[in-house]
């Protein structure tokens, strides 16, 4: 209940805030030691409301990895388990850039690949749909 509003939906800016912290912690799993904090939301795009009572999925992966910056993909799914028959549904969709200090505004004006970032898994259809969506910047 603490956070959903009046109308017993999930506030937007707490969704916000629990894709950061996923994105964050998709962006440590590449550079563990490194401390990041977000450059940049290029995009959230809002499906539908979380309702009352429905189990939220945050779900993050890095796509690019820059000298001192990455760019993640965040999807949050949600699912009533109450019901007979629950099904997921998408709740929003994101592109994010992390950086690590120093902050560097040069760094941000041209970024430089460092490595190819695959997903582990083959076959994970979110991920297969944001490295094929996402528009590649130009190096």
């Amino acid at each position: 209940p603490q956070h959903a509003n009046s109308k017993q939906i999930l506030f937007g800016g707490t969704l916000m805030r629990w894709t950061e912290e996923v994105s964050t912690i998709a962006a440590r799993r590449v550079f563990p030691s490194a401390s990041w904090s977000s450059a940049a939301i290029d995009s959230l795009t809002f499906k539908t409301a979380v309702e009352l009572g429905e189990v939220v999925y945050v779900r993050a992966a890095v796509l690019k990895v820059y000298d001192s910056s990455v760019e993640v993909a965040a999807i949050v799914t949600c699912e009533d388990r109450n019901s007979a028959q629950p099904k997921v549904r998408q709740v929003s969709e994101s592109f994010l850039t992390l950086v690590r200090p120093p902050l560097s505004s040069l760094s941000l004006l041209h970024p430089r690949l460092l490595s190819h970032i695959l997903p582990r898994r083959s076959g994970s259809p979110h991920r297969i749909v944001l490295l094929s969506a996402r528009a590649c910047r130009p190096c």
